[in-house]
């Protein structure tokens, strides 16, 4: 089973990790690439061509995680509720 790849430009809880890319397994996990903008949407973005992108429209919960610091022993993950393809609020878990 392999996961996706999410970035994140609306503001997380914490700055270290804002630049990070994130792996998720909400999705297909077929190695696509997601973003969730400033305004709180969510897109699919073409892995070859960066600017082809489109709103999903997504409804439900996006769980995704990256790890930071030295080592790379800090573990951070989100919870993202979307309703309607609208962001709704992202929750730290850990």
């Amino acid at each position: 089973m392999g996961f996706d790849t999410l970035l994140c430009e609306y503001e997380l809880p914490d700055k270290e990790v804002q630049n990070n890319e994130f792996k998720t397994k909400s999705f297909d996990c077929e190695f696509d690439n997601y973003l969730i903008t400033k305004e709180g949407k969510i897109l699919i973005r073409n892995s070859e061509d960066k600017e082809s992108q489109a709103d999903i429209k997504f409804h439900g919960d996006v769980r995704f995680y990256t790890t930071a610091g030295k080592d790379n022993s800090k573990w951070y993950e989100y919870l993202a509720r979307f309703t309607e393809g609208e962001l709704k609020w992202i929750k730290k878990m850990s």
